[in-house]
């Protein structure tokens, strides 16, 4: 999945409206901005914190992260595998909606 396709994934994840060019309202500015949720741990973690709302664990260990028993992930930096495994876990979320 391109970065595009997932930011817009979580974006709506967290019920945020998309608008033209990848932007978003950014929940602490208020204001249409460029999502960064591949590239920002201001923007990860409050995706991590919904996710462990929904009664799902999350476990960082260095380069490897694993939510409950649906996502187990590995990527080359920390933030790569916590991006990649919030994906992960949202597509594996919106499939049990459905």
């Amino acid at each position: 999945m391109k970065t595009e396709e997932s930011n817009k994934l979580i974006a709506e994840f967290m019920g945020l409206d998309i608008g033209h060019d990848d932007m978003v309202v950014s929940f602490k500015a208020g204001v249409w901005t460029k999502m960064k949720y591949h590239s920002s741990w201001d923007w990860l973690m409050p995706v991590v914190e919904k996710i462990e709302h929904t009664s799902a664990y999350v476990n960082v260990k260095g380069c490897h992260v694993k939510i409950s028993t649906w996502v187990d992930v590995n990527a080359p930096t920390k933030l790569e595998a916590v991006h990649k495994a919030v994906v992960e876990f949202i597509k594996w979320y919106n499939e049990q909606k459905h």
